[in-house]
């Protein structure tokens, strides 16, 4: 795996099932700053968790996912343990209430959500080269 190198923005991965959410994850969070690596698929998201470097966070729609969340969380933790998902979605409060992963956090989709995210990556202490 590469390196990063100090003073480089932290990455996420994000992933949606609406090809325009994507888009704008991935445009106002690049603005903010972060690197951004995008998944179109539960394939992708596993792929891209570790490479070309490891992400620090990763922004997940749970409708994304064919399988269990309960199941692919175990693939993502086999890959990178404990990397911080940010569950973003809708109703989030009703999926699948038992998921245990240490770094969890939940959060509604609406229109505030760029803004609540990049307050989660600061509570996180996950920077962006604007702030380093």
């Amino acid at each position: 795996m590469g390196q990063r190198g100090m003073g480089e923005p932290k990455t996420l991965l994000i992933t949606d099932r609406n090809s325009n959410v994507r888009d704008l994850l991935r445009r106002d969070l690049t603005t903010a700053g972060y690197k951004v690596r995008v998944a179109r698929s539960h394939s992708e998201v596993l792929k891209y968790l570790t490479w070309p470097t490891p992400v620090d966070v990763l922004i997940l729609d749970p409708g994304i996912v064919p399988v269990s969340l309960s199941k692919f969380f175990k693939s993502i933790e086999n890959r990178l343990p404990n990397v911080p998902i940010i569950l973003h979605g809708f109703n989030i409060a009703e999926v699948e209430q038992e998921l245990e992963y240490s770094n969890l956090i939940r959060l509604e989709k609406n229109a505030k959500s760029i803004d609540m995210i990049i307050e989660i990556l600061k509570e996180l202490n996950v920077s962006n080269y604007k702030e380093d």
